[in-house]
């Protein structure tokens, strides 16, 4: 819910400052890949691993 919240006001940020709509969804999108990447690899490293030989 938080990301969600976070992401409507850099939105609205971004349209009151008046940049190109293409700028905006560029942004968005690249910042919610780059979240992906990092909630997979903090995933990943949190993860127990097995251990077998």
């Amino acid at each position: 819910m938080a990301v969600v919240i976070v992401v409507v006001l850099l939105t609205a940020v971004m349209a009151a400052c008046r940049l190109p709509l293409e700028t905006v969804i560029t942004t968005i999108t690249v910042g919610g890949l780059l979240a992906v990447e990092l909630l997979r690899r903090t995933i990943a490293v949190l993860t127990p691993r097995s251990r077998t030989l």
